[in-house]
């Protein structure tokens, strides 16, 4: 999947957690705009591109998404979002990528689990019920093991 990456242009790092995507992102070549519910993640986010010498390709921001995305973010080439589970905010990935955009995704998934899912877990299918627009071609799409993942692109 790594050929799906683009080596320039904008990428979002949604619930980014210590920065390890952000810096990779970053080190590509893209300019990352981070965010995080957790001050601490963005203290981190910032410390990593700082070592990495990529600090001048990251804007780390904290922000609450449980309301959404901010509308002024538009426009990127690349969406990452580990972890993080919002239908809204995942509904609305499609619309922030530019054409030929890519957003990689991955949930906790009920599927596969050995327990009873918990209130973070997707159930089956929703990824795939989330991306259903005609402008959005599924690249690729795994549940197993409590997690979920999907690659999709705009067309």
């Amino acid at each position: 999947m790594a050929a799906l990456v683009p080596a320039t242009g904008r990428a979002l790092d949604i619930a980014c957690g210590r920065g390890a995507q952000t810096v990779w992102l970053a080190s590509r070549g893209l300019d990352v705009v981070a965010l995080d519910v957790s001050g601490a993640a963005i203290a981190l986010t910032d410390a990593a591109a700082d070592a990495d010498g990529v600090a001048h390709r990251v804007d780390a921001k904290q922000e609450d998404l449980e309301n959404g995305l901010p509308d002024d973010l538009q426009d990127f080439d690349i969406i990452i979002c580990q972890r993080f589970r919002n239908r809204g905010v995942l509904e609305a990935l499609g619309t922030r990528l530019r054409p030929k955009g890519v957003a990689f995704v991955t949930v906790l998934s009920s599927v596969g689990l050995d327990r009873a899912p918990g209130k973070f877990h997707a159930p089956a299918g929703e990824l795939l019920e989330v991306f259903t627009r005609d402008d959005i071609e599924v690249v690729w799409h795994l549940e197993a093991d409590g997690l979920a993942a999907i690659v999709i692109r705009c067309t």
